[in-house]
């Protein structure tokens, strides 16, 4: 098995991957056309009815594709659409996210387990950390190794110091609970779009005929809340297609929105 039951938080069971995140996601991928290196600068409507994605360098041609799913940050979301001339809902734009600085250090000293058990804690100190992670603890290095996850307060002011200073200020934040906190290494990890500041009212959104966005901006700021849209997602899809395996004419009967199906 590639996750292991890590431990429940607020009531959700969190699981790792032994072999790191990047394995799980490449195993969910095996067998899929997967590109990267590009960027999609456009969509539009084909003859066909379908899209057509303009991207850089350009991968699909006139390819056209009857329903498309972004599910990035959704201010990169907006800004395709903008660039496309596709309206949508203007709610969406007032959604913000927060920005999030992560300290990866090698080589970790302590002076004991105020991690806990589980090598986990939220907001030590004086809340500027959000989060200290025991990599060894959690089973995913054979090294002592904590991933640093600071809050938006720190983060925003420090997004664009060089990476030696953020790395120092986070060091010295650590010392404030473990005076004996020293490492060997380190490197540092900028999230621009680290979670939504606000979560739209519906799983996911169908802002034109076959264009729907998703995320953890839909469906709640974590990977949890991302997987939720994407499942309520499948499921609409889901429904639509069987529904257009039993009609002769599934284009006229198709409800205008995805996002009319029961969730």
């Amino acid at each position: 098995m590639l996750t292991q039951k890590w431990m429940d938080r607020r009531g959700v069971e969190l699981y790792r991957c032994s072999l790191g995140m990047t394995t799980l996601a490449k195993n969910l991928a095996e067998g899929l056309d997967v590109h990267f290196n590009s960027k999609v600068v456009h969509l539009e409507k084909g003859p066909d009815g379908g899209w057509l994605i303009g991207s850089n360098p350009l991968i699909f041609g006139e390819k056209s594709f009857k329903t498309v799913v972004l599910t990035c940050p959704l201010p990169q979301s907006l800004e395709l659409l903008t660039a496309s001339k596709i309206a949508f809902d203007p709610s969406l734009a007032e959604i913000r996210y927060a920005k999030a600085l992560v300290g990866l250090f090698e080589g970790v000293r302590s002076s004991g387990d105020w991690l806990g058990r589980q090598g986990f804690v939220e907001s030590p100190g004086n809340g500027k950390v959000a989060s200290v992670s025991d990599q060894m603890a959690k089973g995913v290095s054979p090294v002592p190794a904590w991933t640093v996850t600071m809050g938006p307060g720190f983060s925003e002011s420090f997004f664009q110091a060089e990476d030696a200073v953020v790395l120092e200020a986070i060091a010295d934040e650590i010392c404030e609970s473990d005076p004996h906190f020293s490492f060997q290494a380190s490197q540092l990890k900028r999230w621009r779009f680290s979670h939504p500041l606000a979560i739209y009212p519906r799983p996911f959104i169908e802002v034109a005929d076959g264009l729907i966005l998703a995320g953890d901006a839909f469906g709640g700021p974590s990977l949890n809340g991302a997987m939720l849209s994407a499942n309520a997602v499948l499921e609409a899809l889901q429904k639509w297609y069987r529904t257009s395996e039993k009609t002769e004419d599934a284009s006229r009967r198709r409800p205008k929105k995805l996002s009319s199906f029961p969730r």
